[in-house]
């Protein structure tokens, strides 16, 4: 409940991850939920989740890139507040809760 509250008072939230097996992680559909712009790395899957619609993609291990990617989108509230809406309205529709059971049902049914 703490992370969540966290979150949702929130307006960016950077994962700056190079972890090798990073693959989908679920603090980014969280912060998405929470209505949180996303700066993240161009790292593995994450350009699968994050783009120039939701958020921005840094170079791993690069501080600048994160200050610039910060600093940009800090200075423009409009630009914010759009792809902020956008996260929650995705995470909504693409990451609910029901389309996560419909797609497990669908791989159970393939190996059953």
């Amino acid at each position: 409940k703490e992370k969540s509250n966290l979150l949702f008072k929130s307006k960016i939230f950077i994962l700056p991850t190079f972890y090798k097996p990073e693959a989908f992680p679920l603090s980014i559909i969280e912060s998405m939920r929470a209505k949180c712009y996303i700066i993240t790395t161009k790292h593995n899957y994450l350009p699968k989740i994050v783009n120039e619609d939701n958020g921005s993609l840094i170079m791993p291990k690069n501080i600048n890139s994160i200050y610039n990617s910060l600093n940009k989108i800090s200075n423009d509230n409009k630009k914010l507040r759009l792809k902020s809406n956008y996260n929650q309205e995705l995470a909504k529709k693409k990451y609910s809760e029901e389309n996560y059971l419909n797609s497990l049902a669908k791989i159970f049914n393939i190996y059953l």
